[in-house]
């Protein structure tokens, strides 16, 4: 017998005006466009409805900034600073620096911290600088090799990186601009919101590969399509380096092969593809999923197959750091099941986490989950999931750490 049934929402928090309307905003338009979701992003829902906030646009949409003029976060000056030290240091480290207006004129715009790196605008007078600096790598745009700008605009690219940050200046006639790759196709089905402020942009590409495209108006809305403009891709960035070097993850057992794999042929553009360490994997039918990590970065890989061709596909997604959470278990959702088999649940430990018992329902036996590289992945009973993205109730856990003692218990989804 099971408990009381109902969708898992976690308890309810106040939210900014100006974010509420995003979010309403931004799902009515998505209900009435039909956009394609990447094979993790409804369950997604679960997990971000726990933190709330802009968040969960962001990581359902693939990245939705505010547009310039929209109530939005402030650069954090001093770690835009700290950043861009780091990117001047690699141009000097690359001899690079007749190229540049020295450092101490640089003035940051944006700083926009996504997906496990920072995306930096800065100006020095009238010269734009754009960097990308992730865990491991800096990437620095070559100011004057701005590329021609999209047709019949002064909208242009300077910066295309392989993690997939985007960056250039703004036509100044635009106040909103949105960035896609698809390609075979006028219009935009995956763009993406950039953001703009004094006449620079700074965005994320939603495909790994593709043309990129560029829109002064939302692929969605009631204006119906945008005018979609081919940008022409900038030259090499000025330096491109790894800075600071991290193990490679392992890529030897069955977990590891899998991401290798999964990082490799990944949709969705990866950052520091070499450096994530594998941890808990689902199994069981086709789709698969597994838990990653680099440093204090968690991220999920799941492959499925493409129900019009048949074909594999695969998709890389960082969970956003909005959605952590400060206690032993920083993250937890549901993966989205196939027909005929059982969801999943993965999720996220601190450190300290050493072992992780579950029970589903009262009166059952405890069940031991394994912690593999501070991740869990754990079915649930099909009989425990009579609703799509639904779980019961009173799902009990008790972690410990590495002595055994308790430090959590409760209800693996909070009610």
């Amino acid at each position: 017998m099971t408990e009381e049934w109902r969708p898992y929402v976690a308890p309810p928090r106040d939210l900014p005006d100006d974010v509420r309307d995003r979010i309403r905003t931004r799902a009515l338009g998505e209900a009435a466009g039909g956009r394609r979701r990447t094979p993790l992003a409804v369950a997604a829902v679960v997990a971000l409805l726990v933190a709330g906030g802009s968040a969960a646009v962001d990581w359902l949409a693939g990245v939705e900034p505010p547009a310039n003029g929209l109530p939005g976060p402030e650069v954090d000056m001093t770690r835009a600073q700290t950043e861009l030290d780091r990117c001047w240091a690699a141009v000097v480290d690359a001899g690079k620096a007749a190229r540049f207006p020295h450092r101490a004129t640089w003035r940051p715009v944006i700083g926009w911290q996504v997906e496990g790196r920072w995306i930096l605008a800065a100006r020095s007078g009238e010269t734009p600088i754009f960097c990308e600096t992730t865990t491991t790598s800096v990437t620095v745009a070559d100011p004057k090799a701005l590329a021609p700008a999209a047709s019949g605009t002064g909208t242009a690219a300077l910066l295309f990186t392989p993690a997939g940050s985007v960056a250039g200046v703004a036509d100044p006639t635009w106040s909103t601009l949105f960035v896609d790759a698809e390609s075979g196709g006028p219009t935009v089905g995956h763009g993406t919101q950039a953001m703009v402020k004094d006449g620079m942009w700074v965005g994320m590409n939603p495909l790994s590969q593709g043309p990129m495209k560029v829109s002064a108006t939302a692929p969605i809305g009631d204006g119906g399509p945008p005018e979609v403009r081919n940008l022409p891709t900038p030259a090499a960035p000025a330096v491109s380096v790894v800075d600071r070097p991290l193990p490679a993850g392992e890529r030897a057992s069955s977990q590891g092969a899998f991401l290798g794999e999964c990082l490799t042929k990944s949709e969705t553009p990866v950052v520091d593809p070499d450096a994530w360490q594998p941890g808990a994997m689902t199994s069981g039918g086709a789709k698969r999923t597994v838990v990653a990590r680099l440093g204090d970065l968690v991220a999920s890989c799941t492959r499925d197959y493409d129900a019009g061709t048949g074909s594999r596909r695969f998709s890389f997604s960082v969970i956003h750091e909005e959605v952590m959470l400060a206690r032993p278990i920083q993250f937890v959702t549901l993966v989205e099941p196939e027909a005929g088999e059982s969801a999943w649940a993965i999720g996220a430990v601190e450190p300290e986490v050493s072992g992780m018992k579950l029970t589903m329902k009262p009166g059952a036996e405890p069940i031991s989950v394994p912690i593999i590289g501070s991740t869990f992945a754990l079915p649930i009973p099909q009989e425990l999931m009579p609703q799509a993205y639904a779980v019961p109730t009173g799902v009990q856990v008790v972690v410990t750490d590495r002595n055994g003692k308790e430090i959590h218990s409760g209800q693996l989804f909070p009610g």
